[in-house]
């Protein structure tokens, strides 16, 4: 049976030069618990939770 698919983070691309739609994705990532930030020496880094790793739609 397939998994049922869930709804676009957005709905719409972001318009040129406009990251909000991204950072609001990025954090919604984060408070479920799919992705976490580090702070690297180049600045903050969004990465894969193993979580988000066992998730189909992000990981393997």
């Amino acid at each position: 049976m397939p998994r049922p698919t869930s709804a676009p983070l957005s709905d719409g691309p972001s318009p040129d030069e406009d990251e909000t739609l991204l950072r609001g994705d990025l954090h919604a990532l984060v408070a479920v618990g799919l992705v976490e930030v580090r702070e690297e020496p180049q600045g903050l880094v969004y990465a894969l939770t193993d979580l988000g790793r066992h998730t189909p739609e992000f990981g393997a």
